[in-house]
């Protein structure tokens, strides 16, 4: 029998490396990616465009043209098209990035070909009714206000504008953009972003190749999409940070929330995967140096978290915090302080080692399921890199160095640049 208080035995790491799949092309040229993986009799299909927010014309257009594609279609309202997906325990979700978007399909595997042109159905012929434009506004500016209330939430808005100024990453939809929105506009997006913009599929899950290859080509081949010639916002605008402190007053708020940081690089930087450990290290997990001081010791917060953000074509460094008003600059010194020791002390090969492995499980958790593994496929495309890169990564993880960890804290914190943005209620 198994003896529960003893300690179970350490073992090396491993990495098997990335799942296996293939690659098929369409008739009129569209890539499929096929991930036959995992023994649930489920898939998912993702419908993966090259557009998004750093492609629109007007503010909330993309978010709001996704969102409504499965609200209705020349055949089906909203409640008949979803009445037809429940009958075969299906679900299609739809939801804008910066520069990429996706429609997903979730299905089980014996009823794809009733699905399937269901999807095909909302890709290509959704036609946004009136009424859910209407429900669907009101429902976004009343959730709006509702976060205007909200120091979290207000510090964010305001970080992010400061962080960024003009550069679309910088962009959050407020309830005077939807207000504004019109219902031509999202049709507008449609016709020209989502329906002729670059697309690939990938499809993960447990499933036969051949068949839904077949009713991919059956469905979608035939189609004639054109490259988007718009080079996408996030390209063409320089991001302008407003360094410095930057304080919204909250009336009747009981706490602060603090968010700090600065520009950094983008995600396929040589540098970034490293950076990621210097990331966790300070708040990137609840044993980061950050949460020991801040919330355990001296009890200022119940979470605060900081790390390196990568984008496409840019990234930032981020602490995020709430407290109560009267810890606002005690916490802020401690910030400082934390970062300052990284930057003149070499960190402990104990407490590096900690920080290794939680990193090295949490990507090796991050591919235990097959519609992770197209998650994770679609992130890495996103961003020019291979499947070999996961390999290079925990390569970098497991063997970066104190030394190493010390160089990049001085090259790339950088406290004179923080902006710093406090949201809550002065403490006098």
């Amino acid at each position: 029998m198994l003896d529960r208080t003893v300690q179970p035995e350490l073992k090396p790491f491993h990495y098997q490396g990335f799942p296996k799949y293939e690659t098929a092309y369409l008739d009129n040229g569209l890539e499929v990616i096929l991930i036959p993986y995992g023994f649930i009799p489920v898939l998912e299909v993702q419908c993966i465009i090259r557009t998004g927010h750093c492609y629109e014309k007007e503010n909330a257009a993309a978010q709001a043209t996704f969102k409504l594609l499965t609200d209705g279609t020349h055949r089906f309202t909203s409640s008949k098209l979803a009445e037809a997906l429940d009958s075969y325990g299906s679900e299609i979700a739809s939801s804008a990035g910066f520069e990429q978007s996706v429609i997903t399909l979730s299905t089980p595997s014996k009823h794809i070909h009733n699905t399937i042109p269901l999807l095909y159905e909302v890709y290509t012929q959704a036609n946004f009714p009136e009424n859910e434009w209407f429900i669907y506004q009101q429902r976004a500016i009343r959730s709006l206000e509702i976060e205007e209330k909200k120091t979290h939430a207000v510090a964010n808005r305001l970080f992010l504008k400061k962080l960024w100024g003009n550069h679309p990453y910088g962009k959050k939809a407020t309830k005077e953009d939807f207000q504004s929105l019109q219902l031509e506009h999202i049709h507008d997006f449609y016709q020209k972003e989502v329906l002729k913009n670059q697309v690939y599929w990938i499809v993960s899950g447990n499933f036969d190749g051949e068949v839904v290859y077949q009713l991919l080509n059956q469905y979608f081949g035939k189609l004639t999409l054109k490259t988007n010639e718009n080079t996408a916002s996030s390209k063409t605008i320089t991001p302008t940070s407003e360094v410095g402190k930057h304080y919204q007053w909250m009336e009747n708020s009981v706490q602060s929330s603090i968010k700090l940081g600065h520009l950094s690089v983008a995600r396929n930087h040589q540098d970034y995967e490293e950076l990621q450990v210097l990331g966790t290290l300070l708040g990137g997990f609840w044993g980061s140096r950050l949460m020991k001081n801040i919330r355990e010791e001296k009890g200022f917060t119940y979470g605060i978290y900081g790390g390196f953000v990568g984008m496409k074509e840019n990234g930032y460094f981020v602490i995020s915090t709430d407290v109560a008003n009267e810890y606002v600059e005690d916490t802020l010194n401690e910030i400082y302080k934390e970062i300052q020791i990284l930057q003149n002390e070499r960190v402990q090969e104990e407490e590096l080692r900690v920080v290794k492995n939680y990193m090295m499980g949490s990507i090796l958790s991050s591919l235990e399921t097959p519609f992770q593994v197209a998650d994770m496929l679609s992130l890495l495309k996103l961003n020019g890199l291979e499947t070999n890169h996961l390999k290079k990564t925990l390569d970098l993880i497991k063997y970066i160095t104190p030394e190493r960890v010390l160089e990049l804290s001085c090259k790339y914190l950088d406290s004179k640049e923080f902006v710093i943005v406090i949201a809550g209620r002065d403490r006098k």
